[in-house]
């Protein structure tokens, strides 16, 4: 799957509302894998810093852009690399 046919998915999923709802420490690989959205735990999952996060979630991911790491800590979290 393409870039926006990822997006496009999890937003049909409410993807976004899912995450939130779970337990603080996530993986995101893991999540996506369930979900059916990647096919591998291979594939690099990049957090991107767009939009407004309130509550603290320590997320692992494969890479981080700066504001997304700023949003998160200012949000009381943790952002991992994997």
């Amino acid at each position: 799957a393409g870039y926006g046919t990822m997006l496009e998915e999890m937003n049909k999923t409410n993807f976004y509302k899912e995450i939130i709802a779970l337990e603080p420490a996530l993986s995101l690989k893991q999540i996506l894998l369930e979900k059916g959205l990647i096919k591998s735990l291979k594939f690099q999952v990049k957090i991107l810093g767009d939009g407004e996060l309130n509550k603290a979630l320590n997320i692992k991911a494969s890479k981080f852009t700066q504001s997304a790491i700023k949003k998160i800590e200012a949000a009381g979290g943790r952002a991992e690399v994997i």
